[in-house]
């Protein structure tokens, strides 16, 4: 069972592949918190507060969630997602709820990365049991998982 010790910047090949995709590097030393609009197409950094115009940073914090602004300007949020969660992504005729985790927890062991624009509506991150966001999702279109 995965803990909440793990993290997105332990560089698993998924993410590694997330972000050559949406062609990010990490955000410089002198970006260090600016909010993801404010920062130039191709940056990535970390933040506690992913559905918000929250500061970004080079390291991840414990239960921070990593953010892309992909070299096309789309934001995406990465983290991890249940199966039944990753079905409903692709597969969702109408608005549904997720739990996005910043790390693996539980079962919420499946990297994606949810654009901004397909969120309807969100929760704060819980604090509590994996630090998961609850997001509102619109129906599944195309989508990186």
């Amino acid at each position: 069972m995965a803990t909440t010790e793990q993290k997105i910047e332990d560089n698993t090949p998924e993410i590694e592949a997330m972000r050559a995709l949406h062609q990010v590097k990490l955000v410089e030393e002198a970006q260090e918190g600016t909010g993801i609009a404010d920062l130039p197409n191709g940056r990535y950094g970390f933040t506690w507060a992913p559905q918000s115009e929250s500061p970004l940073f080079r390291k991840q914090g414990y239960q921070s969630f990593e953010i892309h602004k992909a070299a096309t300007g789309e934001i995406h949020i990465m983290g991890f997602i249940t199966a039944e969660d990753s079905s409903r992504l692709a597969t969702s005729n109408e608005e549904f709820y997720i739990n996005l985790y910043p790390a693996a927890y539980e079962n919420a062991s499946k990297v994606v990365a949810i654009n901004k624009s397909q969120i309807v509506q969100h929760r704060d991150p819980s604090r509590e049991a994996g630090n998961s966001v609850k997001l509102k999702l619109e129906p599944a279109r195309e989508s990186v998982q």
